[in-house]
């Protein structure tokens, strides 16, 4: 029971509430679920089967806490009677590496510093609890008076500056920047002037990547929650970034089919990564290569080089996601 009840106290450092992490002291565990209106084992997906100790609770400010797969056992029960924003949701936060957020060391001049009320929201966007106080809120982007509590449409919203598109350039800059530390030669946004109608699928161009050859990248920051993802009742961990990959190829097959001769033979990668941090299996392959790039230059090794990548790169999503959060405070 000390456990449980550490675990979801930590958890209320994190999203700022010092009068309900006495109260849950005061309590003990039994109470919990009924004092967060969360089951448990919703905490465990958020924060890690064995993760939480006294001791890490005394951290308040860390982002130290490491993460597991989900239990799909465990969360059975759960995902029968769930909905299916809380089945997308689950999915999300089970997906490859989508808390690494939670094991990176916060640190301002490696820029994988959160500051506390984006990471706040973050938090709480992952538990599916409300971000915001009240329902209706009148949009400070695009004016309509639609913005739910769970800050589904403060992710969504394409007006404004702070949007899905910024997102996108958000994470394709960080993973440029990854990119040239690596001192890996690319190019952003490379058009081909010979093909009309260029589509100009790829984000980055990079002359000698994956598996030697010339490779596009795609990048793609699909909300968890979106429509297109409510509609199906998945449980599978990392089901949207997969569904992302799959689509993107299969948008983009002719025009690399019917290009070839001035494309040549390029390898069409996506660089998916969801709004819970989930990584897809082509990003995951991307991010390896780059750290092979990393090691030959330096003395870590592979898993320390790879880890630096994600952990950056996971921060950078956090942090605007917070802001996307923030902005409608």
């Amino acid at each position: 029971m000390a456990k449980e009840t550490f675990r979801v106290a930590y958890l209320a450092s994190r999203i700022g509430t010092k009068t309900l992490q006495n109260k849950i002291f005061n309590s003990g565990a039994m109470l919990v679920p009924e004092i967060l209106k969360i089951n448990l084992e919703e905490v465990k997906l958020i924060t890690g089967e064995n993760s939480i100790s006294f001791d890490d609770f005394k951290k308040k400010k860390s982002q130290k806490w490491g993460m597991e797969l989900v239990n799909k056992k465990k969360l059975s029960d759960l995902n029968e009677s769930a909905s299916n924003r809380d089945l997308a949701r689950r999915s999300g936060c089970s997906g490859k590496y989508s808390g690494e957020i939670f094991n990176t060391l916060p640190n301002k001049e490696l820029g994988t510093f959160v500051p506390n009320r984006e990471f706040q929201g973050f938090i709480k966007y992952r538990l599916g609890i409300q971000v915001y106080h009240e329902n209706n809120k009148i949009c400070k982007r695009c004016g309509g008076k639609d913005i739910d509590g769970f800050g589904d449409h403060a992710l969504n919203c394409k007006n404004g500056t702070i949007g899905p598109i910024t997102r996108h350039n958000h994470v394709k800059a960080a993973l440029a920047g990854q990119l040239k530390r690596a001192g890996i030669v690319h190019k952003v946004e490379e058009k081909v002037k010979e093909i009309q109608g260029n589509k100009k699928p790829q984000d980055i161009t990079i002359l000698e990547f994956s598996y030697g050859k010339q490779t596009d990248i795609d990048v793609a920051v699909p909300s968890v929650v979106t429509s297109s993802y409510l509609n199906t009742r998945t449980k599978k961990p990392g089901a949207i970034t997969e569904k992302v990959e799959t689509s993107k190829h299969r948008k983009y097959k002719d025009y690399y089919e019917k290009n070839k001769d001035l494309l040549g033979d390029r390898e069409f990668l996506v660089f998916a990564l969801d709004t819970l941090g989930g990584y897809g299996a082509e990003a995951v392959h991307i991010m390896n290569i780059i750290a092979y790039s990393v090691v030959s230059q330096t003395n870590i090794s592979q898993v320390e080089a790879v880890r630096k990548i994600r952990q950056s790169i996971s921060a950078d999503l956090v942090k605007f996601i917070g802001r996307q959060f923030v902005y409608q405070i």
